[in-house]
């Protein structure tokens, strides 16, 4: 669960206004049967939506896991390990406008949609976005 509300931002991307934000959440991982009650897994959670169009959000999840890691040290940065490891803070604009750009390019439509366009596992984008 996330533990607070966070602010939306406003951003324009190719012309349109949408409203984003980045939050820190956990997610409750299934129990091993020999140790009871499951852990929690973090993960930092990219949440935008066309103004007007609240019930199609999009959101992309960066869930920790082997070779990727969200949010710890830093609130909103995801990152990969290895020779390749890529970084990304999704707290900048320019992250957060590439992602909404990826998501039309991949057919994000909240003018027609009526649902949610959710990516369980975001990292696979990071490759795709104007890091430095």
């Amino acid at each position: 669960m996330s533990s607070r509300k966070k602010t939306l931002r406003k951003i324009v991307v190719d012309g349109q206004s949408y409203l984003w934000k980045v939050e820190h959440d956990h997610k409750v991982l299934p129990a091993e049967p020999s140790q009871g009650q499951g852990a929690s897994g973090c993960r930092e959670v990219f949440s935008a939506f066309l103004a007007g169009h609240r019930t199609s959000p999009l959101r992309i999840r960066f869930p920790d896991g082997p070779g990727q890691s969200s949010g710890y040290p830093a609130a909103g940065v995801v990152w990969t390990s290895g020779p390749a490891g890529l970084t990304a803070n999704l707290n900048t604009p320019g992250i957060a406008a590439a992602l909404i750009r990826l998501a039309r390019g991949r057919g994000w439509n909240p003018e027609q949609s009526k649902a949610p366009l959710i990516v369980d596992d975001g990292f696979f984008l990071l490759k795709e976005l104007p890091l430095k």
